[in-house]
């Protein structure tokens, strides 16, 4: 495993940030508060983090040997990290330092691979390419109130990324070669295609109005104007491997905003997990066992 750091000026060389001999790190997200990278290695079945520059590298969340952990999103704002797990079919929320571990969703899933949150919305978005009935879904940040955003003309999507500019979640679809776009809302006709020249994308990200993805056949990290055009010229990444391209985030300051989680934790003793609208549920751990501090809800 091998994790790089990628200036987006042609001008600028990349830099190695850590590398981890025989592991595979699939998803990646960004601290942009505390400036912490978090990764999900697929090898070791952890969840794990390090600074930005490689250093104070932590093992967070050791999982239990059905696990397979896949994408990870982080909410700057209530302190929390969201993963999903295809080995045995969940996702999960805990606070950013591993502690206070909850499934939140743990039926209706069968590959969960993607995952990102909007912590100013209160909301929580998620692929599952199970090839049998692909879809997009979305819930609050507590998992109530699920439903389905896109399950219409779907292959393998891999890929997922909220662009705070405009509003709408994007998508890189490794079955249809696609990168495509959708309101936050999931309304039909705001579903538009940025390009159909993706080859077989795995991880997405974006900034400043262009998408990024890493790209298993081409071997390289595209990119293309999030209305659409020709694509980028390639990034070449500092490969000192033979592994593939995993995970991909753009590491930005944090969106403006905030929730109801931003002060004090809300009041919560454990987990303060926002919801639309201003309002806020205090949740406890899944397992308790060890908690030195009472937990309510």
């Amino acid at each position: 495993m091998g994790m790089y750091r990628l200036p987006l000026s042609e001008y600028e060389a990349g830099s190695r940030v850590l590398v981890r001999p025989g592991h595979i790190a699939i998803g990646i997200g960004f601290d942009c508060r505390e400036e912490y990278v978090y990764w999900t290695d697929l090898t070791s079945r952890t969840i794990n983090r390090a600074r930005y520059n490689g250093e104070e590298a932590e093992t967070l969340i050791q999982l239990n040997k059905q696990s397979s952990p896949e994408g990870i999103a982080i909410d700057w704002i209530s302190r929390t990290m969201y993963w999903t797990d295809s080995g045995i079919d969940t996702i999960e929320v805990a606070s950013v330092d591993g502690l206070n571990r909850r499934v939140i969703i743990s039926d209706g899933l069968v590959n969960p691979r993607a995952i990102v949150v909007d912590p100013v919305g209160s909301y929580l978005y998620w692929t599952d390419w199970n090839r049998d009935a692909p879809k997009i879904e979305t819930s609050n940040l507590d998992g109530s109130d699920r439903r389905v955003l896109v399950e219409d003309d779907l292959g393998i999507p891999n890929a997922l990324t909220l662009d705070y500019v405009n509003h709408q979640i994007c998508w890189a679809d490794a079955g249809k070669g696609t990168v495509e776009c959708i309101s936050q809302s999931g309304d039909p006709a705001t579903r538009y295609t940025v390009t159909s020249e993706a080859k077989y994308p795995f991880a997405l990200t974006n900034t400043e109005n262009t998408l990024y993805w890493t790209d298993w056949e081409r071997k390289n990290i595209q990119s293309v104007h999030i209305n659409g055009g020709n694509l980028d010229r390639p990034i070449q990444p500092l490969l000192e491997g033979k592994g593939r391209l995993y995970g991909i985030t753009a590491v930005t300051s944090c969106p403006a905003g905030s929730n109801a989680c931003d002060v004090n934790n809300g009041g919560c003793s454990h987990l303060c997990l926002a919801l639309p609208g201003g309002d806020y549920t205090c949740k406890c751990p899944s397992d308790q066992h060890g908690n030195e501090v009472p937990c309510v809800e």
